[in-house]
């Protein structure tokens, strides 16, 4: 029979598989389990009937349960209502005293996610001299973060001339069609993963370009260098302005010396979208980035 915790930390799931990733990352809950034997606590957050999460779309619960229930460090408690109280505010504080300690930049933590012999037997093997690129298609899901299915073509087709034969590719998306972008025999994909696998995947990536989204927290975990693709999305979630994204979402990541970002930057005047929406990327552009990236990066020397 389990002990009884000294303390209790709730950790809330709600919005979108970003926004639970990021609060489960924000939290050092892996050593509080490890060291002290605190395991914390997850809530779904519930939002009443016909009020839109913050996130826009929420993933089913089962799919966040699964992931919890492999977590060693954390309890999955189901859902739950506005959630308040002494364990919610712990969670406050330890997330202002990480910020402290870290130069006031959020600082992202690994935690132990466990899989079976046979999902761990489908993650690349580490090879040396052969690098893995990890690339987030989203061909499915939020519209204003879709890119199109050509664009995704053509910017791969393009990728693959200018890499060395040596370079893998994986495409994490769980739509059926990311298939058919597997153009070379150097693209893998993992549709038909679960989260649990492609947030592991993280850990063997080298690098990972991703529209904004959850992998994005997943990278920072592991302290992957990346490039984020941010389109403007105030025009349908008036509330992800660029001030909101770089004081939030993007707390920790903005001005990371390992992260590249593509429409949002911080001016004198403060932050900017500066990328009105995903039709507005032309592959050439993101080509030219992701180059340019890889070698500032070291994983590239030429191209």
């Amino acid at each position: 029979m389990e002990s009884k915790p000294l303390l209790k930390i709730t950790i809330l799931s709600w919005g979108g598989i970003g926004d639970t990733l990021r609060n489960l990352a924000v939290i050092p809950h892996d050593p509080l389990y490890f060291i002290f034997g605190i395991r914390s606590h997850v809530v779904f957050q519930h939002w009443a009937e016909g009020e839109l999460a913050p996130g826009g779309e929420a993933p089913e619960p089962w799919i966040l349960e699964d992931l919890i229930t492999r977590i060693p460090s954390l309890v999955w408690e189901g859902e739950g209502g506005r959630h308040r109280g002494m364990s919610w505010l712990l969670n406050r504080a330890l997330r202002l005293l990480s910020k402290v300690l870290h130069g006031m930049r959020t600082p992202y933590y690994p935690f132990t996610i466990e899989l079976t012999p046979e999902e761990e037997a489908m993650l690349p093997k580490p090879i040396p001299g052969s690098p893995i690129l990890g690339i987030h298609t989203h061909l499915s899901g939020t519209e204003t973060k879709r890119w199109g299915f050509e664009n995704w073509h053509c910017y791969l087709t393009e990728l693959i001339k200018a890499l060395p034969p040596e370079y893998r590719i994986i495409l994490i998306d769980k739509d059926p069609q990311v298939q058919e972008l597997c153009i070379s025999p150097q693209i893998t994909h993992t549709c038909g993963w679960n989260l649990a696998q492609s947030i592991r995947l993280a850990s063997r990536l080298d690098f990972l370009v991703s529209v904004n989204s959850w992998p994005i927290y997943a990278a920072a975990m592991y302290r992957k260098p990346q490039l984020i693709i941010v389109p403007d999305q105030t025009a349908v979630s008036p509330h992800l302005t660029a001030k909101e994204l770089v004081s939030f979402d993007f707390d920790g990541l903005i001005n990371n010396e390992k992260i590249t970002i593509i429409g949002l930057v911080k001016t004198h005047l403060g932050p900017e979208l500066t990328l009105p929406s995903m039709a507005d990327l032309s592959p050439d552009y993101l080509l030219e980035r992701t180059l340019q990236a890889l070698q500032e990066q070291k994983l590239l020397f030429y191209w």
